[in-house]
């Protein structure tokens, strides 16, 4: 069921990635080969066999401590033109990167991170659904953490970075983690678990000493011009995506 909304209300975001991916190189070779993120494919990576900290070492190890496999993303049914029906997919598939590559683990506050990004980045109705929805099933530390934390960061790594839909994951396995993210524009996410074990500690609405927990910027509240930006994402983004910097 959440499948076929996510599926039945996104066409003009997928109209939209698809023209990002298209203006760019790599999103372009994706469009023209639309290669797939099967456990074949992972298989036939040897990613024990990379360096360890490269983003194929990460991606794999992240996906057998979680006991995940690639072939539990749900193949696309309900759209029926077959490049935007590739295009979810693949924003199906490659999903499991985004989190050895922002650092967020596999939680819900951590998918609720990782949904704010993508919604600012691709527009797709069901990531503001979820963005939306998902903090109801959080404590109060836990949003905390959300709000005055992650939400920021998605907010400006999500206007900042690269259009991460456009990313060969496949052709970047060897490179250094760190490399992949220069080359993308995007920091990590703030050290979850550790901001988590400080509100439990001190209380939801401590902020004292954090500014080392989130190293891409000083911790704290949302910036006037981001209150001003991500509000409208959540109800508009689809209807007018950022668009990706240059290369």
């Amino acid at each position: 069921m959440v499948a076929m909304l996510g599926e039945t209300t996104g066409e003009s975001a997928l109209r939209a990635m698809a023209s990002r991916m298209r203006a760019d190189p790599d999103g372009k070779v994706l469009l023209e080969e639309r290669p797939r993120i099967r456990d074949g494919d992972v298989a036939s990576w040897n990613l024990a066999s990379l360096p360890e900290a490269s983003l194929g070492r990460a991606y794999g190890d992240f996906m057998a401590s979680h006991g995940f496999d690639a072939d539990s993303r749900a193949e696309v049914r309900y759209v029926t033109d077959d490049e935007l029906a590739y295009v979810l997919q693949r924003y199906r598939e490659a999903h499991d990167f985004l989190h050895p590559l922002t650092g967020l683990p596999p939680t819900v506050l951590g998918e609720l991170g990782l949904k704010w990004l993508e919604m600012i980045q691709t527009g797709l109705p069901m990531t503001a659904m979820a963005a939306l929805v998902g903090p109801l099933r959080l404590d109060a530390a836990e949003r905390a953490v959300l709000t005055r934390h992650l939400v920021p960061w998605a907010a400006e790594q999500g206007r900042a970075a690269r259009f991460l839909m456009a990313a060969r994951f496949e052709a970047m396995l060897a490179w250094p983690l760190h490399q992949v993210r220069m080359d993308f524009g995007i920091a990590p996410a703030p050290d979850v678990d550790a901001l988590l074990r400080h509100y439990r500690s001190v209380g939801w609405g401590g902020r004292t000493g954090l500014a080392h927990l989130a190293p891409w910027k000083r911790a704290g509240a949302l910036s006037r011009e981001d209150e001003a930006s991500v509000a409208p994402a959540v109800w508009g983004s689809w209807r007018r995506p950022a668009h990706a910097p240059a290369r």
